[in-house]
C-alpha cells in the first residue's frame, strides 16, 4: 500500500465534501506529484480537469468523469465516506510534508551516486535540490516557485469579491474605499505635526468604529496593535485617555460603557521607548555579513502577533525605529524591511500594516508631496501614502492622500489641534469634552 494512502484518500473526500469544493480544492494548493498511490492521483487529474472547465467537484460529477474505470468510481466512494472535511488542512499538511521527505531522500541518493571531482555541475545541481527540499521541509510550506501556476476558474470566482477596506467615505451616500485592508501603508510628516496622534487615532477609531479625522468611516471593527517605538507604556496611556475623553463627549453612560469595553478587547499597545526594535539587520559591526536578513526580534514579532490574532490593523512608529538606520540609506535593506511589512500582513486577519515616516529632508518647507525620509523604496513599495503638513500661521494641519494602489485619491482635509493634541476637523465639536475622567482609567491593556 502506497505511503500516507489515508491523507490522500481523505484530502479527495475532504474536498469532494466540502460546502464549496471547488474552493476547497484550490485552496489546497496541491500538487500531483503529493499522491504516490496512482489511483488517487488519477482522481485529482480528473479534479483538475473538472475545475478547469468550471465544473463543481461534487461526488457526482467526479464519478460521471470516471466512470469508465468502475475501480476509481468505487474509489470516490470511499474517499467521500473516509474523509474528513474539518480535517482538510491536515490532510494536505501531512502529504506536503511527506512529498518534501521524499525530495531529501531522494536528493541524497543522487549525490551520493556523484563524483565531485569528476562532475562538478552535476554535483552542484545536486546538492541545489537536496538544499531546497530541505529548506521547504522545516516550514511544511510549499517554494515560491510553485506559486507559478495556471489560471484557476475557481480563483478567478473568487477575485471577483470586492476588496476589503478599513475605512471609505461617503459620497452621495455613496461608499467610496479608501484604505484597503491587507496592505502596507506609510504616513509621511515632520517630526511634531502629529503623526503618532493621528496614528493612534486611527486604533482608536479602527477598534470602536468611530470616524476617524471626523471624515473616514469604518468599515468594520476589529483588533488593533499600536507599537510605538519613540513612547513609553504611560504616554500611550495618556494619548489614549484623551482620545476616548474627546470621543465620547456628549455621550450617554451606556454608549461610554459600549466604547470601554470595545478598547479593553481590541486595542493592544506597546510602548517600546529605548528599546532595539529594528526588523532588519544593518551593515553595523553586530550584523556584519547578515545585512537585509530578518533580525530576530522580528521573527518573534511576526511569530507573537500571529498567535495572538486575528488582526485589522497593525502601526509601527517611527520607520526609522523598526526599519533601522541603515534602511534610510541603502535601497536594498529599505526594500527588505517593506517586505518585512507586507509579511506582517500575512498573518492572523490579514492585518494592514501602517508605518509612521519622517519627511524627506529635499521636500520644500511648505510642501505638499511629502515623500519618506531616506530610501525612495519605502514609497516606491508601500501601496497607499498619506502625508500631514502644518500650516503655521492658521494653526492647522492638512492631511493629504498621496498615494493609492488601489483606490482613488480623496481630497485633502484641514486639521485642528486641541489643547492636548487632538486632531479634528474644525467646527466638528469633537475638540470639547465635558470630563477629564475617561473609562481608559480602568482599562489593564
Amino acid at each position: 500500500m502506497s505511503e500516507n494512502i489515508e491523507d490522500q484518500i481523505g484530502i479527495i473526500g475532504a474536498i469532494i465534501s466540502s460546502e464549496n469544493p471547488n474552493e476547497a480544492f484550490c485552496e489546497s494548493k496541491l500538487i500531483s506529484q503529493y499522491f504516490t498511490d496512482m489511483d488517487c492521483r488519477e482522481i485529482y487529474h480528473a479534479m483538475i480537469r473538472l475545475d478547469a472547465s468550471g465544473e463543481t467537484l461534487d461526488r457526482d460529477t467526479v464519478q460521471f468523469e470516471l466512470r469508465k474505470e468502475q475501480r476509481l468510481f468505487d474509489l470516490v466512494n470511499d474517499c467521500c465516506e473516509r474523509g474528513i472535511v474539518a480535517r482538510l488542512e491536515n490532510y494536505a499538511n501531512e502529504l506536503r510534508s511527506a512529498y518534501r521527505t521524499r525530495e531529501i531522500q531522494n536528493a541524497k541518493i543522487e549525490l551520493d551516486k556523484i563524483d565531485p571531482s569528476s562532475d562538478r555541475e552535476d554535483f552542484d545541481a545536486a546538492l541545489e535540490r537536496l538544499n531546497r527540499a530541505s529548506d521547504d521541509s522545516d516550514t511544511g510550506k510549499k517554494s515560491i516557485l510553485d506559486t507559478i501556476q495556471p489560471v484557476n476558474l475557481s480563483s478567478l470566482q473568487k477575485a471577483n469579491k470586492p476588496r476589503e477596506q478599513l475605512l471609505y467615505v461617503e459620497n452621495n451616500e455613496k461608499k467610496i474605499d479608501y484604505l484597503p485592508k491587507g496592505k502596507t501603508g506609510l504616513l509621511v510628516a515632520r517630526g511634531g505635526c502629529g503623526k503618532t496622534q493621528a496614528l493612534a487615532q486611527l486604533g482608536f477609531s479602527i477598534a470602536t468604529g468611530i470616524d476617524w479625522l471626523d471624515t473616514f468611516k469604518v468599515t468594520k471593527p476589529g483588533k488593533v496593535a499600536l507599537l510605538l517605538g519613540e513612547e513609553d507604556q504611560e504616554e500611550i496611556e495618556r494619548r489614549l485617555k484623551y482620545i476616548i475623553g474627546h470621543e465620547r463627549a456628549g455621550e450617554d453612560e451606556t454608549r461610554k460603557k459600549e466604547l470601554q469595553k470595545m478598547v479593553s478587547e481590541r486595542l493592544y499597545i506597546a510602548g517600546l521607548l529605548g528599546q532595539d526594535v529594528s526588523l532588519i539587520s544593518g551593515e553595523n559591526k553586530r550584523d556584519r555579513g547578515n545585512e537585509g536578513a530578518k533580525t530576530a526580534f522580528a521573527t518573534s514579532l511576526i511569530r507573537r502577533l500571529n498567535k495572538m490574532g486575528p488582526w485589522d490593523l497593525i502601526v509601527l512608529d517611527p520607520l526609522s525605529r523598526f526599519a533601522g538606520p541603515d534602511s534610510e540609506k541603502d535601497n536594498f535593506i529599505a526594500t527588505r524591511f517593506i517586505e518585512a511589512c507586507e509579511e506582517l500582513t500575512t498573518i492572523s486577519g490579514n492585518p494592514t500594516v501602517i508605518v509612521a515616516s519622517h519627511v524627506s529632508k529635499q521636500d520644500t518647507k511648505d510642501g505638499e508631496n511629502l515623500t519618506p525620509r531616506g530610501s525612495s523604496a519605502f514609497y516606491d513599495g508601500a501601496r497607499w501614502v498619506a502625508s500631514m503638513v502644518p500650516d503655521k500661521e492658521n494653526g492647522t494641519v492638512k492631511y493629504n492622500h498621496a498615494k493609492s494602489n488601489y483606490t482613488a485619491q480623496h481630497d485633502a482635509i484641514i486639521l485642528t489641534r486641541s489643547t492636548n493634541g487632538f486632531l479634528h476637523v474644525p467646527g466638528s465639536g469633537a475638540g470639547k469634552s465635558k470630563s477629564s475622567k475617561s473609562p481608559f482609567d480602568q482599562l489593564e491593556r
